[in-house]
């Protein structure tokens, strides 16, 4: 046994190491915010997260809402979300009946 541990020393090192430093150490962190009594920001959030959309100079943490209402998207009724943030009119879709966004769209630059 202390052969094993003499010999693979650097796992639990460069998991410490990977997990401070790696890829995913800067990784936006989604959490849910007092002046987001709807829990639409944070599913914004994962969605811009989860799809790797560059919504840049504003990031997913700093979303901000700036009117919501409804429109048809895809053909159904959806909550449309106007985000103050990133480009001009960024909206997000959100299905009214399962809560998931359903879709994102960027504004002008």
């Amino acid at each position: 046994m202390r052969h094993l541990i003499r010999r693979f020393w650097w796992v639990p090192v460069l998991s410490v190491l990977l997990a401070a430093c790696g890829p995913f150490a800067g990784a936006p962190k989604c959490v849910a915010r007092a002046d987001d009594p709807g829990g639409y920001l944070l599913k914004i959030c994962n969605y811009v997260v989860d799809n790797k959309l560059d919504i840049s100079p504003g990031t997913p943490e700093t979303l901000a809402i700036r009117e919501i209402g409804k429109a048809t998207y895809q053909g159904g009724e959806v909550i449309v979300i106007y985000l103050a943030c990133c480009y001009m009119g960024d909206r997000a879709f959100i299905d009214p009946q399962s809560g998931a966004v359903v879709g994102y769209s960027l504004g002008a630059k």
